[in-house]
C-alpha cells in the first residue's frame, strides 16, 4: 500500500467531498495498487473490459470501488449488466462524495429528464440498466446501436424518463455523452424508432 493508510483515507471518507477530491485522496492512498489495475484493464478491448472491471472491483476494498466504477464505465462496451446500481449507490454513500450537478435543468421538484437508447442487443432500464444520458441525440444514437459491432441495430427505442437529483449516483462526461448513473427513473416514454 502507499505511504497513506488505509484509516487515514477512511477517515476521510467521513467528511463530504467534491469528486475531484475523493479522486485525489484515492489516488494519493493506492497509486501503486491503481496502476497495476490499470495496466490490466488497458490491455484488454472495450468489450471484455466490462467483465475485467467487475472482477476487480468485487476484489477491491470498498473505498476505491466507486473510484474504479467512475473512472473505466464510459470505457466499457459490453458487461454493464454485472453491475447493480444498489451496490453504487452503497459505494457513493460510502465515500461521501457530492456530486457537482449544478448545471443540470431541474424542474421545480429536483427532477431532471434523462434519455436512454435501448435495441434488441441493449440490457433492459427494466433489467436494471442504469445509464442514462441528458441528450435524446446521443440516446437516440445508443438505440441505433452507437458503439456496438452491428451497424445497425434493430428494435431501437427511445425512452424519456425523470430522476430526482438526488438518485443521480455518477455522471460521466468523458465522451460528451452527457451520461449520468441513476437509480428510480420514472419512464414517461418509450418510443419505437424507425431502423
Amino acid at each position: 500500500m502507499s505511504h497513506i493508510k488505509e484509516s487515514e483515507v477512511s477517515n476521510k471518507m467521513n467528511e463530504l467531498m467534491t469528486l475531484e477530491e475523493f479522486k485525489y485522496n484515492v489516488e494519493e492512498a493506492y497509486e501503486y495498487e491503481l496502476d497495476d489495475m490499470d495496466i490490466d484493464l488497458m490491455f484488454v478491448d472495450s468489450y471484455t473490459r466490462g467483465a475485467l472491471l467487475n472482477n476487480i472491483i468485487n476484489e477491491s476494498s470498498i473505498e476505491i470501488k466507486y473510484y474504479l466504477l467512475i473512472k473505466w464505465w464510459g470505457l466499457i462496451d459490453d458487461g454493464h449488466s454485472l453491475f447493480n446500481v444498489n451496490d453504487v449507490e452503497e459505494w457513493l454513500s460510502f465515500v461521501k462524495v457530492k456530486l457537482d450537478l449544478s448545471d443540470l435543468n431541474y424542474d421545480a421538484e429536483g427532477y431532471v429528464t434523462v434519455y436512454r437508447g435501448e435495441n434488441q442487443n441493449s440490457n433492459s432500464h427494466k433489467n436494471g440498466a442504469f445509464s442514462w444520458t441528458t441528450s435524446s441525440s446521443v440516446a437516440e444514437g445508443f438505440a441505433r446501436g452507437l458503439r456496438e459491432r452491428t451497424i445497425y441495430a434493430k428494435k431501437p427505442i427511445l425512452i424519456t424518463g425523470k430522476v430526482h437529483k438526488s438518485k443521480i449516483l455518477g455522471r460521466l462526461d468523458g465522451r460528451e455523452e452527457f451520461e449520468l448513473l441513476c437509480k428510480d427513473v420514472s419512464v414517461h416514454e418509450e418510443k419505437k424508432l424507425r431502423n
